[in-house]
């Protein structure tokens, strides 16, 4: 296979823009580095609610207690959903003008972190389904066009999910980590 313009390798960056506070200061600032040096990326945001820990499982307490959800996203968006209303995502990229983020390529990274992680640990297709399908017309209603690419929150992912993919015409799915 011949790479284009000579090149020999490709390099692809994933940022997974998980909730407002990443969305509205963490993403302006990267996304000036990033075109500081000539480089771009694909950004995964979901469509809806910013409530990324409202899907916490007892059985995986000692992940959150190693994550330090309060360190790392900050004690609003932990209670985001919680005691404080949930922002929209798809809203605030439309208000934020990401809707027409130049040069750079806006995935779909489902519609609610914890709707989809309440779905795939019952592993109803139906409920995965109505989930994804709700995120993917969120992101049609905000960009004006379907996604080309699917992150499944948490990494989850069912057969349903798959399905979906190819039935809605994605281009690829950037779904799976290596073990370590």
């Amino acid at each position: 296979m011949e790479w284009p313009g000579g090149f020999r390798a490709a390099f692809a960056l994933r940022v997974d823009v998980e909730t407002a506070s990443c969305l509205l200061e963490g993403l302006p600032v990267l996304k000036g580095v990033l075109e500081d040096y000539g480089v771009k990326a694909t950004f995964f945001i979901p469509m809806g609610p910013d409530r990324p820990l409202m899907g916490f499982d007892w059985s995986r307490a000692k992940s959150y207690v190693r994550l330090n959800p309060v360190r790392k996203f900050g004690l609003r968006t932990v209670l985001s959903g919680f005691l404080a209303p949930a922002k929209d995502m798809g809203d605030l990229c439309v208000r934020t003008g990401l809707s027409r983020l130049e040069g750079h390529e806006v995935a779909l990274h489902g519609y609610d972190h914890a709707a989809w992680a309440r779905s795939i640990r019952r592993r109803r297709p139906s409920e995965v389904r109505d989930v994804f399908v709700r995120g993917y017309n969120e992101y049609i209603k905000v960009f004006g066009r379907p996604p080309k690419g699917f992150a499944s929150p948490e990494f989850k992912w069912t057969r349903e999910t798959l399905r979906l993919l190819d039935e809605l015409g994605f281009l690829y799915g950037s779904d799976f980590r290596a073990d370590k």
